[in-house]
């Protein structure tokens, strides 16, 4: 048997991992089955397991030069930051397309999506750990995120959602919630290590295996998000943002009719303009929103357990808040479930964000 020695550091995850048993060696062999690699024990130009090398993801993937939001610079963003609180709608109101989204249907090649569909949402806390998330949301059909940066140094100055979307094969729409004028919180700082924040964008987004068209935001005004005040709101003073909590909503074409999905995260009012963009339509809505939103848009709470918690969650527990919902209109296929927001790769467990994922089957009516 070939060996291979393992170290004891993940450099992605900056944490030591747990060596595997015995002598913290691995059989070349199996592991190359799993990530083609180069053999440095005895022959440097041997490859193993023939195709050895798989693209991945294409350049697109990586790049960043198709936001609708221009993001504004960093001199830009820490003039805006030394503006009076006052000024928060005004600057907000000034951003062109600020409530477009950026949708790339050019991903996954169907049109039109076979029901039923297993729907996933999740608050993943900025995207940051969107490849080891991806192990969790890799079957599903449509896929609702809460808080995916695009150039923020808390999550490695990443276009999360469209990595994830490459990753997983499947179609995106991306909408701006805030544009960042900080770098977020505490523990973001911490994570940013002193590096700035190439675009400092924030949002919401949805991924669906079908094309997403008709796109709608309904966007609330800033208010106490930008604020030189310690508030709750503003992360006690960390946070300083512009734009506003939002919903972003799109229609996909399910068995023959059209469906409309949406994201929403903590938005308020605009609950008519909501009814009236889904008309008599099928309806897939959810988010990092209170219990009672569903019913406010005319939709039912599809949970098979009210109270259970998402929030805040972790690798051993669902914490002590029901944060999360998905609403409905349509025949529920397979009761909710509600998963840890945690993976387990060689040994070692980590939390990929602070709320638990929550997942059902739906078909239309």
């Amino acid at each position: 048997m070939e060996v291979c020695k393992m170290g004891d550091w993940n450099h992605r995850i900056e944490h030591p991992i747990r060596p595997p048993p015995g002598d913290g060696k691995l059989d070349c062999d199996k592991l190359s089955k799993r990530f083609p690699f180069k053999s440095n024990i005895r022959e440097m130009t041997r490859i193993k397991d023939e195709p050895s090398v798989v693209q991945l993801f294409p350049s697109r993937a990586a790049e960043m030069d198709t936001m609708v939001v221009v993001p504004p610079s960093v001199t830009k963003r820490e003039a805006w930051f030394q503006k009076p609180d006052s000024e928060g709608q005004n600057l907000t109101a000034s951003f062109e397309n600020l409530n477009e989204m950026e949708i790339d249907n050019s991903i996954s090649p169907q049109f039109a999506c076979t029901g039923p569909l297993k729907v996933v949402e999740l608050n993943a806390e900025r995207g940051r750990w969107w490849m080891e998330a991806a192990s969790l949301l890799k079957d599903a059909d449509v896929i609702i995120l809460n808080e995916m940066d695009i150039g923020m140094a808390r999550s490695d100055n990443q276009h999360t959602t469209r990595l994830l979307a490459h990753f997983l094969g499947m179609n995106y729409a991306w909408g701006l919630e805030f544009i960042e004028l900080t770098s977020g919180t505490a523990e973001d700082r911490f994570n940013a290590n002193g590096i700035p924040d190439f675009n400092g964008l924030h949002g919401n987004a949805i991924l669906s295996k079908c094309s997403i068209t008709d796109p709608m935001i309904f966007r609330n005004q800033i208010g106490p998000y930008f604020s030189s005040e310690a508030k709750g709101l503003n992360a006690n003073g960390f946070e300083k943002r512009l734009g506003g909590r939002m919903g972003m909503f799109g229609r996909i074409i399910v068995d023959g009719k059209e469906t409309v999905i949406g994201s929403v995260h903590k938005i308020q009012i605009f609950e008519k303009e909501v009814k009236e963009y889904i008309g008599k339509r099928n309806a897939i809505i959810a988010g990092d929103q209170e219990e009672n939103y569903c019913a406010r848009i005319g939709l039912k709470n599809i949970a098979s357990n009210p109270t259970q918690n998402t929030w805040p969650a972790s690798c051993t527990g669902f914490g002590s808040v029901k944060g999360d919902q998905i609403c409905s209109n349509m025949n529920v296929i397979l009761e909710e479930v509600t998963t840890k927001p945690c993976v387990t790769n060689f040994g070692f467990s980590m939390k990929i964000g602070d709320h638990a994922l929550v997942s059902t089957s739906l078909a239309g009516v």
